[in-house]
């Protein structure tokens, strides 16, 4: 809307001379941008992304929605400039796109052979842990060197552990079977305390508390004063 003024034609002939300017422009909604300045931006937004995969070496990719806040470098960019940035990246081969989430081509695999080894001794020492959930600061203990929380993010994304608390991570068959185990006892004795529970469960309140908030959590138990009582039944 602007050409007429700055170039001192008739708003009729815009559409002609944006068609003469070329392939060296780019229409990004009602703005006009050089596919020069266009292709530039894109190629400073692989950095970016190349910083946040050596920041965080284990997230399958940046957020979307804050690599297009990065357009521009902190300068005002209307919407539709930045997804025609983004869209130029994608096409030249810069970065991909799935979904919610943007990374630099073949980062997947890197994630997968740099994480899985690590990630699966965690996984296997959560799985011998059974009820016994260690915390995070434990694993840590456990596993020095290791970026275990990074690692546990990794997990949860691919469903090889579950989230207990913001504290606790444990494997998903354990937590399926502690439900069936619960159950099985509060149908048998009707509400119960904790006391009865770490009795019945051979659980210290250290780890018993933890899974009965967590259990509270998803429903399947209802806390009435001191005792729980079921909320519902596993399916079969």
């Amino acid at each position: 809307g602007d050409l007429p003024v700055r170039l001192g034609i008739l708003p009729e002939r815009v559409p002609a001379v944006v068609g003469d300017a070329g392939k060296g422009v780019l229409t990004a909604g009602d703005r006009l941008v050089s596919r020069a300045a266009a292709s530039k931006e894109a190629e400073r937004l692989a950095s970016v992304l190349d910083l946040h995969h050596a920041a965080h070496p284990l997230d399958a990719g940046m957020s979307l929605q804050a690599l297009r806040a990065a357009v521009g470098g902190g300068m005002p960019v209307s919407e539709a400039v930045g997804d025609q940035v983004l869209d130029l990246a994608a096409r030249k081969g810069i970065l991909e796109v799935e979904g919610s989430v943007v990374r630099r081509p073949g980062w997947r695999a890197a994630v997968a052979a740099r994480a899985d080894g690590d990630a699966g001794r965690i996984s296997a020492h959560l799985a011998a842990a059974e009820w016994r959930i260690p915390t995070v600061s434990e694993l840590e203990s456990e596993f020095p060197g290791l970026p275990v929380l990074a690692l546990l993010a990794h997990l949860l994304r691919g469903g090889g552990v579950a989230q207990v608390d913001q504290d606790r991570f444990a494997a998903p068959e354990a937590l399926a079977r502690f439900q069936r185990a619960l159950e099985e006892v509060i149908r048998q004795v009707g509400p119960v305390t904790p006391a009865i529970l770490r009795d019945r469960l051979g659980l210290t309140r250290k780890y018993l508390i933890p899974l009965l908030e967590w259990a509270d959590r998803r429903g399947v138990t209802r806390r009435e004063g001191d005792t729980r009582v079921l909320t519902r039944l596993t399916p079969g």
